[in-house]
C-alpha cells in the first residue's frame, strides 16, 4: 500500500516530504498534500515478518478553508482501508496558509509488501 496512490484520488496535488512543482511552477498551488511514510514490523509467527503496520504522515496545505479539501482526503483515506490515528487543523503563519496534518495506519501482508 502506497498513501501516494491513495492521495492522488482527492485530486489535491500531492509529492513525497515538499511540495514540487511538475509543470514548472515557482509557486505552490493554492492547495496541495504533502506526505510521508514508514513501515514497522507488526506480527512474527514461525521465525518470519507476518504483517507490517505502515504509517502515513499527511499534510494538506490550503490558503482557504480547508474543511472541504481535508473532507477529500478523509474520504480517499478511509476508502482504501487507511485508519486515522490523529488529525490536527492549524494556521502557519510563516506560510501563510492552513494546515491539516494527519498519522493514518494501515497493516499489509508481509507477502504483499515484498514487492514494494
Amino acid at each position: 500500500m502506497n498513501a501516494q496512490e491513495t492521495l492522488i484520488k482527492t485530486g489535491i496535488p500531492s509529492s513525497f516530504a515538499v511540495w514540487r512543482s511538475e509543470d514548472g511552477r515557482v509557486d505552490p498551488p493554492e492547495a496541495y498534500i504533502t506526505h510521508t511514510q514508514m513501515r514497522v514490523e507488526e506480527s512474527h509467527a514461525d521465525d518470519s515478518v507476518q504483517e507490517h503496520r505502515l504509517f502515513a504522515y499527511v499534510n494538506l496545505w490550503c490558503k482557504g478553508n480547508p474543511n472541504a479539501l481535508a473532507a477529500k482526503v478523509r474520504a480517499a483515506m478511509y476508502a482504501d482501508g487507511w485508519s486515522m490515528a490523529e488529525e490536527q487543523q492549524e494556521y502557519v503563519h510563516e506560510a501563510k496558509m492552513n494546515r491539516v496534518s494527519w498519522t493514518w495506519t494501515i497493516t499489509e501482508d508481509a507477502q504483499d509488501a515484498a514487492g514494494h
